[in-house]
């Protein structure tokens, strides 16, 4: 039941799937969206409750996908084929 729980995710949650499906720590990821770490670990935390449309569209063109998936908006990621890690 994928589909049930992609529909449940928060864009936290989303967030840290996307970085484990590419093997990307969080401090690599802070360093890749050029933001503290401390912010993108309360991101991926949901200690936040709002994530900066900047850091939005740095995230969704990082792992090229559409912020609306990212928001929840969306439930595919419309990517075809996984992308090697940078």
């Amino acid at each position: 039941m994928k589909l049930q729980a992609d529909l449940i995710l928060t864009p936290g949650k989303r967030m840290q799937a996307l970085c484990e499906a590419r093997g990307i720590s969080r401090k690599e990821l802070a360093n890749r969206l050029n933001i503290a770490p401390s912010q993108v670990s309360r991101i991926l935390n949901e200690d936040t409750k709002s994530i900066s449309s900047d850091i939005l569209i740095k995230m969704a063109t990082e792992f090229h996908v559409s912020t609306d998936y990212i928001l929840g908006l969306e439930q595919k990621s419309k990517r075809k084929t996984a992308l090697p890690p940078k």
